[in-house]
């Protein structure tokens, strides 16, 4: 076994050994061009080319909308997935403008990179939970199914302006071809000192053997089915608020 000893002026080394048994082939590892930043870790492309990242979570995009400028496609993102990433987070603050329409929080994905959504012959299934905070006894589940590309995850809300939806949900493999969100939520059905809260859970899944591909994201309200019938098509409403998209690094 070979080592490569680099000495210290101190006299003391640091030792860089190969491995206890002979590669099946040459090993090269290239090193990258620069030095990298603070907390910066060294990956490998597998490949052999060496390259700093950091760990955890790296952002991709966020959006920030006020409630004078609110439209329908207030959060679309071209070419949020790549396969740089197979598992993202997504942190959402999303509200409706004005009082009426939209009860429920959905998904959508593209594969165009020009603004549009993937609405025909794609096949989304899931549930969701409900509990009323600091109310006991207030709580039940959905099924919810689409054939048209939404993927249902929240809701009902009632009447009041600026209700709305607040939490993260994971989103994982969009390139395959079965995507999958699992995520949490809290709707405010009101706002105030007073506001009625509930805490959300929910999965979504395309079916097997769906889509893949998937480059877009899409994140709206409109009316869901919360009997699990199928939805075909809902009337999106005018949302505002922030959403950002993360890349996992594995």
């Amino acid at each position: 076994m070979s080592n490569l000893n680099f000495l210290h002026s101190g006299g003391n080394k640091v030792t860089l050994s190969a491995p206890d048994s002979n590669p099946s082939s040459d090993v090269t590892f290239k090193l990258p061009q620069t030095d990298g930043s603070s907390k910066d870790i060294l990956t490998t492309n597998g490949s052999g080319a060496l390259s700093f990242s950091k760990p955890g979570l790296t952002l991709i995009e966020t959006k920030q909308v006020d409630s004078g400028s609110g439209s329908a496609t207030s959060f679309h993102f071209n070419n949020c997935f790549s396969s740089t990433y197979d598992f993202y987070t997504i942190k959402y603050e999303i509200r409706r403008v004005g009082t009426s329409g939209g009860n429920g929080l959905y998904a959508q994905f593209g594969t165009a990179g020009n603004g549009s959504v993937i609405t025909s012959n794609y096949y989304a299934r899931g549930s969701m939970r409900y509990d009323r905070m600091g109310s006991s006894g207030n709580s039940g589940e959905f099924d919810l199914l689409s054939s048209a590309g939404y993927f249902q995850l929240c809701g009902t809300l009632s009447s009041p302006a600026n209700a709305g939806f607040r939490g993260y949900m994971d989103i994982i493999d969009p390139q395959s071809a079965m995507v999958t969100i699992v995520g949490k939520g809290i709707m405010h059905n009101s706002s105030g000192n007073n506001a009625e809260k509930y805490l959300e859970s929910f999965a979504c899944s395309a079916d097997d053997g769906e889509r893949s591909g998937l480059t877009d994201f899409r994140l709206n309200m409109g009316n869901i089915n919360s009997n699990g019938s199928d939805l075909t098509s809902t009337t999106a409403v005018s949302v505002y608020g922030r959403v950002s998209i993360f890349g996992a690094n594995q």
